[in-house]
Order: C-alpha cells, then structure tokens, then sequence
C-alpha cells in the first residue's frame, strides 16, 4: 500500500512491490492479469491487486488492494462461493465514492450441445483431482466435496456453480492441436489426465 514503506522505513524495496504487482500472464479464469502470486485487474475502473487466499469448503478469504487510492479491503468469511467477493465489492465500492464506474451487466449465458460438452469432460490433475462429466444433461465439475454445473457465457467465458453452491470463474485452455489440456478453476490449473 505505501510502495513497501511501513513507520517510515522500506522494509520491501519498491522495486518487488513493482514486479509482484505487474501483469505476468493472462488470467485464465477470471478478469485481468496475474502476477506473482496477485490478480491484477480492473474494478469498474480502478486498479485493483487482489489475492484471493483460502477457498476451501465454508470459508474463504480476500484482499484487495488499491495503491493508488491507498485502500484495502480484507474479507474473512465462514462461507465459500463468490458472496464474499461480493462483500469485497460492495465494501471497495464505499471507499471510493465518485471513482468507481457502472456495473457492466455479465454476458447472458448460453447453451452448450453434447458434443461440446463432451470435449470437455475428463479427470484433471493439480495437487487435488477433479472430474469433469456430464450429468442430465449438465456439464458438472466435481472438486473434493463440491458438485458445481458449469455454464458458459456468451463471450466464451465459464463459470462453476451460482452464488447458492460456490464456485467461481473456471476456463479449459487448448495445447497446439486444440484439445482441451487444461483446467483452470480458483487461480489453480488442474492438467488433464
């Protein structure tokens, strides 16, 4: 928050302030950029850096960090799913009266047939495995205890769950012959088996 400078002193030099804080690789599964160990986006038109902590079944954990305005927002919650991002927001949103811009309205979802779902489903591998299947018709994550349905958004984008069941942002990444060789789901990546 005060380019690494705490009671006066520089306790990180400014310089990895800089280089944690800088776009590394497009975020796979979400909006932005990630950096070292950072999110690193827009928020209604202000800069944002954010880590998203722990998302574990019933809690989760948040910071977000706008330097420029010298504000940050932590959020601890006895909940997973994308209600405390929405706390996060809300709470951002306060702090900066006058800056933030309109809500843009998310894509509408659209549908997917079997044959793209079936391109899709399979067991993937990042630390914890996760299978990816088609049940009643519904393209379905499932990860440790959590069954989320996936639905895809009219700009290509994927989102695991609701706000009801968890989840969050979630993207299959293609290697060169245009298969699905990856998963990306909560700033991790899951290699297909």
């Amino acid at each position: 928050m005060n380019g690494g400078r705490v009671d006066g002193r520089q306790v990180i030099p400014r310089e990895a302030i800089a280089r944690v804080s800088a776009p590394v690789s497009k975020f796979q599964s979400g909006e932005g950029d990630y950096g070292y160990g950072v999110r690193v986006y827009r928020h209604r038109g202000v800069d944002v850096v954010e880590h998203g902590g722990v998302a574990l079944n019933g809690y989760r954990s948040l910071l977000y960090m706008v330097p420029s305005r010298r504000v940050a927002v932590i959020v601890l919650a006895n909940r997973a799913g994308r209600r405390p991002y929405a706390i996060a927001d809300a709470a951002l949103d306060a702090m900066l009266p006058g800056v933030v811009e309109p809500v843009t309205p998310p894509p509408a979802f659209v549908p997917m047939d079997s044959t793209e779902m079936a391109r899709y489903v399979g067991r993937y591998a990042g630390g914890i495995v996760s299978a990816v299947t088609v049940d009643d018709g519904v393209l379905t994550l499932h990860q440790l205890s959590l069954t989320l349905p996936i639905r895809k958004l009219a700009d290509g984008r994927f989102v695991a769950g609701s706000e009801e069941t968890g989840g969050g942002w979630l993207a299959f990444v293609a290697g060169p012959d245009g298969s699905v060789r990856y998963l990306h789901y909560n700033m991790r990546a899951f290699r297909r088996l």
